[in-house]
């Protein structure tokens, strides 16, 4: 747990680049390196807030509210009307690449909203696996997210 605090930075690279997740992923990190698993979640899933919102601005999702007020059933569900328009467009390479990255994204979301919805509303703990778990779905995530490098 010290090597995964002390490395951390370096293994988020890339993503703190990009993204303003920096007190988030540290603070999860610190709760998981002293065994707060619930609280490892908890940041996980604010960091993974900024991978919902990249994903709805790269497929144009029009929303009645601002997305940072709006629930994530709305958000996922105006990502996959996107996704559906998506696939009815002409095949081409650009497309199956779109398609493939978007839907990845989607589905990690999806994934990683059982766990914030659980959290969020105090209906479960979480263990030393479920909390490594969320650090690991949510980096996987937020590097889907990131430009691809050179």
């Amino acid at each position: 747990k010290a090597k995964a605090l002390l490395n951390w930075q370096q293994t988020w690279k890339r993503i703190l680049g990009v993204f303003d997740v920096h007190d988030d992923v540290h603070n999860a990190y610190l709760a998981f390196s002293v065994e707060l698993w619930s609280a490892t979640v908890f940041y996980s899933m604010r960091a993974a807030e900024f991978g919902l919102r990249q994903l709805a601005g790269m497929v144009g999702i029009k929303l009645k509210r601002p997305i940072e007020v709006e629930d994530w059933k709305t958000i996922l569900d105006a990502i996959d009307q996107k996704l559906e328009e998506l696939y009815d467009m002409p095949r081409s390479p650009e497309r199956e690449k779109e398609l493939k990255m978007y839907s990845d994204a989607a589905s990690h979301l999806r994934y990683l909203k059982e766990w914030r919805n659980e959290m969020a509303h105090a209906r479960s703990v979480y263990n030393e696996g479920e909390a490594s778990s969320a650090l690991t779905r949510v980096r996987e995530l937020m590097e889907l997210m990131c430009p691809p490098t050179p």
